[in-house]
């Protein structure tokens, strides 16, 4: 007679990895709430990048100071990069990401309480920075934790559709803070911003939180006792790989991941530049015009730029092109526009032709969605969250340095050309590394 015990039974999360894909209705569900969450993550981002003018003329800002303030977003956004893309991979997207949203929403709503704390410039000063510090600290899950979600719960033929669609919303986020922000600023106090989009961050929270608790589910896992083999399996119950370490060491020594690392860090301090110093831009050297113009215009196009990409970028796939041949089509495509926008830009004199080749940055920029984002789903499936976030660390790190930078230029200089030109020159390098060493197969 056997003496073997038994076998253990254990109720196991059953973790977004081991759920099935999304089905159509969910799809269209979880593609609009990720899109209205994502929009709300930027708009109340670029609050500050939209109130910095009227912040620093109450308060005897200079552009330092300014630069100060809207980089530190930059050195708290890394820190929950790689880790958030790490638990996302492992215990589900959604569940990182609606917790992180409660947070970056207590703090949006919180800034203004703290920048009267304190009667003299230097303390504002550094307040405010620290206060950007946390948002920036919450919010560097989202991005990872949405990249994660789409990696699991998207079939492959969807996912460059889906993944630009939603990241679209990062466009969507800065015209609903350019349209509403500055309405809001133009009739109200600027602590008015902060608490209508704090408040909707909070929403969106409660919201995820109810979505993830419907979608998740209990399994049951039997272990037989009496085989050592089939407890280690233990390990790899409830998602595929739980336990398993993230490969960080191989990936690094893929010159495809290079490529990408490089391409999205340029991209990135790109796109910060933009984000961070239009609105000023437009404030000093065209006074007088109106600011919802300037500050909604270029991010407008940006929407239909991003999901436009992810459908070109899909559509070249299944005529027969190669993955990673269609990023770097894709990304062509998006860096001469890039490139050849700011140059030009910089020795303009004109409102009408600057903003309309500010559009033209803007929309370029969000092109870039159906090569970067979506690659990162071609060479690391498996991983995309843990990728996304080390990828994304780096690059947050440049739109601190972008954002001081540019204020220390304009500080000494008040050259913007010099700000443009040297941006456009980034942003040329990160195509030439792209093109030379990206590919769309699986490397991990």
């Amino acid at each position: 007679m056997s003496s073997s015990q038994p076998p253990l039974k254990i109720a196991v999360d059953s973790g977004h990895a081991d759920t099935p894909v999304w089905n159509a209705k969910e799809r269209r569900q979880w593609v609009a709430t990720l899109f209205l969450g994502s929009m709300v993550v930027f708009a109340a981002r670029t609050i500050m990048p939209l109130c910095a003018v009227t912040v620093a003329n109450e308060f005897g800002w200079d552009k330092t100071d300014m630069g100060l303030v809207l980089g530190c977003f930059f050195w708290g956004y890394p820190v929950f990069q790689i880790v958030g893309g790490y638990l996302s991979d492992r215990i589900g997207g959604e569940l990182v990401m609606y917790r992180a949203a409660a947070v970056w929403s207590v703090v949006t709503i919180a800034t203004p309480h703290i920048a009267y704390m304190y009667p003299s410039k230097q303390a504002t000063v550094y307040s405010m920075a620290f206060l950007r510090f946390l948002l920036g600290l919450a919010q560097g899950a989202h991005y990872p934790s949405l990249t994660s979600l789409v990696s699991s719960k998207v079939e492959r033929s969807h996912k460059a559709v889906v993944l630009t669609t939603v990241l679209a919303a990062s466009s969507a986020g800065t015209v609903l803070t350019g349209s509403v922000g500055s309405i809001i600023l133009h009739r109200f106090h600027w602590s008015t911003i902060f608490y209508f989009f704090g408040s909707l961050g909070l929403i969106w929270a409660i919201v995820v939180r109810i979505f993830s608790k419907h979608s998740r589910r209990k399994k049951l896992v039997t272990i037989p006792s009496s085989s050592r083999k089939d407890k280690d399996d233990l390990k790899k119950t409830g998602g595929d790989s739980w336990l398993h370490g993230f490969p960080i060491g191989i990936l690094c020594s893929k010159a495809p991941f290079w490529g990408l690392f490089i391409a999205h860090i340029c991209t990135g301090y790109y796109f910060f530049i933009l984000l961070n110093w239009i609105p000023t831009y437009f404030t000093e050297v065209y006074p007088g015009h109106k600011g919802w113009v300037f500050n909604v215009a270029p991010w407008l196009v940006a929407i239909p730029s991003s999901i436009l990409s992810g459908y070109l970028s899909g559509q070249l796939v299944k005529a027969g092109c190669a993955p990673g041949k269609a990023r770097k089509i894709v990304f062509s495509l998006c860096s001469f526009g890039m490139v050849s926008s700011l140059v030009l830009v910089s020795f303009t004199t004109g409102y009408n032709t600057a903003l309309v080749l500010m559009v033209i940055a803007a929309g370029s920029q969000a092109f870039a969605n159906g090569a970067l984002p979506v690659n990162i789903q071609d060479i690391a499936p498996k991983h995309a969250g843990a990728v996304f976030g080390v990828l994304n660390t780096v690059g947050a790190l440049q739109g601190f340095i972008g954002s001081y930078a540019a204020g220390y230029i304009l500080h000494y200089s008040e050259s913007w050309a010099t700000v443009f030109c040297s941006t456009a020159a980034i942003a040329f390098f990160g195509w030439t590394m792209f093109t030379c060493f990206a590919s769309g197969k699986p490397i991990l």
